[in-house]
């Protein structure tokens, strides 16, 4: 048992110090983007395409159905969002990363969903 010991004395002791002198590879950060005045293309609960657009200060427009609203709210802190639309109706919460949004979202009726939106490539909203 005393030479197991001092076995793994030695292999610790040769093991530790040149895992601390190994160099530290640099973790390159993506950027995480601004999302005033950009598109996403999502999904609504009930499966239908829905394009979300982040305008300045704060208005969010989104579109399903072949109709356009902008009663909804966004903000942005960091690499996390929230928005909201018809007054509180229906709520999300997310991560940005560099390729996608992910979330939760939630309305007033109980509904819980999980959301993912990735930029739109030119995709624009129906007019009214």
């Amino acid at each position: 048992m005393l030479m197991l010991r001092r076995i793994s004395v030695a292999v610790w002791l040769l093991l530790v110090p040149s895992l601390l002198a190994a160099p530290k590879v640099p973790v390159k950060k993506l950027a995480i983007p601004q999302l005033d005045g950009t598109t996403w293309i999502s999904e609504t609960f009930e499966k239908r395409t829905m394009l979300v657009t982040f305008l300045p200060n704060g208005i969010l427009r989104y579109s399903y159905g072949g109709t356009t609203y902008e009663n909804g709210t966004w903000k942005q802190t960091g690499d996390t969002l929230y928005w909201e639309k018809n007054q509180k109706y229906a709520e999300f919460n997310a991560k940005i990363t560099s390729e996608k949004i992910e979330g939760k979202c939630h309305n007033v009726t109980g509904l819980k969903w999980e959301t993912t939106l990735v930029p739109s490539e030119g995709t624009q909203h129906p007019q009214p």
